[in-house]
């Protein structure tokens, strides 16, 4: 699934990048669900003597889209301080981190994950080191919103823009 972002200027030396998961496809996800739920309830006999099973399914489909509704990440960058204030919210609470962008050389457009199909951007220092991913916590980004938020940061931070590795 893809995250909707939204990028701010609050001052002239500041951005605020937003990422949260996008609710049409939470919308989708959850039809896919009631669509092989229903399928299994007509097509396999035994489900139907236990459809509490199924209900199961479909609750916790249901509380998994509504509890990703509420995640967010807030990233601000401040070219006054050198430094992005990275914030994680939920309905179940939130953590928020401040990392130095020292040695920060470029922004690169970049693949991760176990199975390297997540989208992200990552700031890298002269040394080659990942100093932070975007976005940490949901899945990946859009090709459309990789280049928004890799060309967003890039032209704040007055670093070049790598892209994607194919």
């Amino acid at each position: 699934m893809t995250a909707t972002v939204r990028a701010d200027r609050l001052h002239p030396r500041q951005l605020q990048l937003e990422l949260r998961q996008s609710g049409r496809e939470l919308a989708v996800f959850l039809l896919v669900v009631l669509i092989i739920v229903g399928a299994v309830f007509l097509l396999v006999p035994q489900a139907r003597q236990m459809p509490v099973v199924l209900l199961g399914a479909v609750g916790v489909a249901f509380g998994w889209c509504a509890y990703a509704m509420t995640c967010r990440e807030h990233y601000t960058f401040d070219q006054q301080t050198n430094a992005v204030s990275v914030k994680r919210m939920s309905v179940l609470g939130g953590s928020s981190t401040a990392l130095d962008l020292a040695g920060v050389c470029a922004v690169q457009q970049s693949w991760s994950g176990v199975d390297e199909d997540r989208r992200v951007v990552e700031l890298v220092t002269t040394s080659g080191a990942t100093k932070l991913r975007i976005p940490r916590r949901l899945t990946t980004l859009s090709a459309q919103e990789q280049d928004l938020v890799g060309r967003a940061i890039a032209g704040h931070l007055g670093v070049p823009l790598r892209s994607v590795p194919s």
